[in-house]
């Protein structure tokens, strides 16, 4: 294998996961985004509906865990990691 054709192998691998890391960042930073949104939307509503701080926050931080290990899942596939 002379220097050329390694060359081009590492640019090609390179270039084929920084796409994939790339799309792993963007899916990352938006699933944050909506799970910002999607448990301030949650927040709100037990809050109009008079439903215990406690309880409340309990529900609110249920959702934010299950939001995060959705994200982590989906980086993880982008990734090319199975789960």
């Amino acid at each position: 294998m002379n220097f050329d054709m390694l060359k081009l192998t590492i640019q090609d691998l390179g270039t084929r996961f920084g796409i994939q890391l790339l799309s792993a960042l963007a899916i990352y930073i938006g699933g944050k985004i909506a799970m910002s949104v999607i448990s301030s939307a949650v927040s709100k509503i037990l809050t109009k509906r008079k439903v215990d701080e406690t309880v409340s926050n309990f529900v609110v931080h249920l959702v934010r865990i299950g939001l995060t290990v959705f994200i982590f899942i989906a980086v993880l596939a982008q990734l090319g990691i199975q789960t």
